[in-house]
């Protein structure tokens, strides 16, 4: 896996069975590699079918029988990586010789922005309205 990308989709909390049939059913996509693995490249995050996943639930992508070294091109060990539909972020962690993503942190909506910058204003002026009465 040294160079092109890895991608995930995301459709449940279970592992699916086989690769890539995640967007079947309720399933998330990961590999098991028998072996040595060296990472690189890309590694690429998508929810499907309105999956939501709450932040306490976490995703072994990738499981390795022999050593996992090497990186992400795109992300380290430690850090953040956001959704293909910026939807949220993961934790990426390497765990002994596998790949997790946890603590998914939702992006929220701009619309949820102008919402609580409307209600800031309105309790702003009413304090306001109070304190010259």
């Amino acid at each position: 896996v040294n160079s092109g990308k890895m991608s995930f989709d995301l459709g449940g909390t279970t592992a699916s069975a086989t690769w890539r049939d995640a967007a079947l059913s309720a399933f998330y996509d990961n590999i098991a590699v028998t072996g040595t693995t060296s990472l690189g490249g890309l590694l690429e995050v998508a929810l499907i079918d309105a999956f939501a996943p709450l932040n306490s639930v976490s995703f072994t992508v990738l499981n390795s029988t022999g050593t996992l070294s090497g990186a992400f091109s795109n992300v380290a060990f430690g850090s953040r990586l956001t959704t293909l539909g910026n939807e949220g972020s993961f934790l990426v962690s390497q765990v002994g010789n596998t790949v997790v993503l946890s603590d998914f942190t939702p992006i929220p909506e701009p619309s949820t922005f102008a919402t609580l910058a409307g209600l800031g204003a309105l309790g702003f002026g009413a304090l306001r309205r109070r304190r010259r009465a």
